[in-house]
């Protein structure tokens, strides 16, 4: 059985994905990875085949694979659309790997917190609020009324102040 490592790239924007395959045409296969897919039906892109790498047997396909995935961090870099590293053996069928996910930068959430960016809702309370919380928000709506949409929402109309008059007998000097 020959094990086929290819090289992919977006005709859209160059974008390129390394994958393994083992149909009897790699040229024809325009590859699995999950961002790779969607990428490509999102622009409605075609595929290129730059390179494909034949081998006869797992382990030297195994080798090749994870030494090009480091070699040229595909997971890491922008210029590769892969989310996980190429071992030429397991392919879409990898169970989810937390601690895999973690590593990975493009995607969301925990993952580029432990990169190092910031999380957008840190230190933010999260949950059901507090007496305190509920008292000032009861004390913000007194005096308000609410006034509701055709559609059946309503929001909170705060009392306006008359605004004051302007005193006619004054004239600006």
């Amino acid at each position: 059985m020959n094990i086929y490592l290819y090289i992919k790239q977006c005709t859209h924007c160059q974008l390129k994905y390394f994958g393994k395959t083992s149909q009897s045409n790699p040229y024809e296969y325009k590859g699995s990875g999950k961002r790779w897919r969607n990428h490509l039906k999102k622009h409605k892109a075609s595929v290129i085949t730059l390179e494909v790498f034949s081998f006869d047997n797992e382990q030297d396909a195994k080798e090749f694979a994870l030494a090009f995935s480091k070699e040229h961090s595909i997971v890491e870099s922008k210029e590769w659309a892969n989310l996980i590293e190429e071992d030429a053996l397991c392919g879409g069928s990898r169970p989810y790997n937390k601690e895999a996910n973690k590593k990975n930068s493009k995607l969301g959430g925990f993952a580029k917190a432990a990169k190092g960016y910031p999380v957008w809702n840190k230190g933010l309370k999260t949950g059901p609020d507090s007496e305190e919380t509920k008292r000032k928000k009861s004390a913000s709506r007194t005096g308000n009324r609410r006034s509701y949409r055709e559609d059946g929402t309503w929001f909170w109309i705060k009392p306006t102040l008359p605004s004051p008059q302007q005193d006619s007998t004054l004239e600006p000097s």
